[in-house]
């Protein structure tokens, strides 16, 4: 995978990875953590897959490589902690709590905003800030209730409205759509549902405000040029946007085939960051460039499937076979200029 724009000069050292022929900016990071549970049953969740006696056996000594790992990507990424980091997959204010007090990440001095959402297994989005960078001002759920399946239960789109500098307003959607393990014509429907849930509380924010920064990351579980985002978020390439449309960041690494998450060979980017046209284009304040979109790839996030023979994200466990790797999604990440502590 290679980025957009130049070739890096990377380096890595104390523990980050450093692009040499880019300026320092901060940086905004979406990660699929993939099924980041603690060790205590949940009664009101199925969470019994992740507990000490389950046969995947996933014990403290288990849960702290976990979180440890997630940390080390968190703090990789880029020349300075995150600003912002969306995450999915997390089960509770715990194990966030546990991420953000590691030694890795507590000189962020990371703070988080996170519901509980009535997924079956008790999986949640997140947000994680570094309140020197970034104020909350108001925060929701946005819950994705199916009128064709009510005993459906997923995950909620979280909702944080929030001021970088003290002074310029962002809208921030983490998004985790339903997944296309039924298959994807018959998961479509629920991700198109989100799709118009979402749409319609975005265009609720531009009717009060037309040129109203938005930003949207997450796992949507459909590629770029799919129904779902082109046709009802009314996603386009940033080359094709209208004043109407959102931008989808990715879509320049999408024609290059390059992608987040592997499936049987296959590279498939549903990671993605998409924008209003005022973030990539604002009269005043913060930006994030056109072309700053990236997938964070690192040699040690991979592995050499055997019997594919094709590089991919080193996840956690295959089946009940645990392999202590980090996700089986890679994480991205997008720059922010114009952006100063205060």
């Amino acid at each position: 995978m290679k980025p957009p724009g130049h070739e890096p000069l990377l380096v890595y050292s104390n523990g980050k990875m450093h692009d040499l022929l880019s300026p320092v900016r901060k940086q905004i990071l979406f990660y699929n953590v993939e099924n980041l549970f603690d060790t205590k049953d949940d009664p009101e969740t199925l969470d019994n897959e992740y507990l000490p006696r389950s046969a995947k056996k996933w014990d403290t000594a288990r849960y702290h490589t976990k979180i440890n790992h997630i940390a080390k990507v968190i703090g990789s990424s880029g020349n300075d902690l995150p600003v912002v980091v969306g995450l999915t997959e997390i089960e509770n204010d715990g194990v966030l709590g546990d991420l953000i007090g590691t030694d890795r990440l507590t000189p962020g001095k990371y703070q988080f905003i996170h519901y509980d959402s009535g997924d079956e297994r008790g999986m949640d989005v997140a947000l994680l800030y570094r309140r020197e960078y970034f104020r909350p001002l108001a925060s929701q759920p946005i819950p994705l209730t199916f009128p064709f399946d009510r005993t459906d239960r997923t995950r909620d789109v979280l909702y944080v409205k929030g001021q970088f500098r003290g002074e310029d307003t962002v809208h921030i959607f983490v998004n985790h759509w339903p997944s296309r393990r039924e298959g994807v014509l018959e998961s479509e429907p629920r991700r198109t549902f989100a799709a118009r849930t979402v749409r319609q509380f975005i265009q609720g924010i531009l009717t009060d405000d037309p040129v109203a920064k938005i930003l949207l990351m997450g796992d949507f579980n459909d590629p770029p040029d799919s129904y779902s985002l082109k046709k009802v978020l009314l996603v386009e390439p940033v080359s094709n946007s209208g004043n109407d449309n959102l931008i989808n960041l990715a879509f320049p690494l999408f024609r290059k085939r390059e992608g987040t998450i592997n499936h049987r060979g296959r590279w498939l980017l549903f990671d993605q960051v998409i924008v209003s046209p005022s973030m990539i284009r604002p009269a005043a304040g913060i930006s994030i460039p056109a072309g700053s979109f990236r997938i964070f790839d690192p040699s040690w996030l991979l592995f050499t499937h055997p019997r594919y023979h094709e590089k991919m994200p080193n996840k956690t466990y295959s089946g009940n076979e645990y392999h202590g790797g980090y996700s089986d999604h890679l994480p991205v990440y997008v720059s922010v200029n114009d952006l100063a502590a205060e």
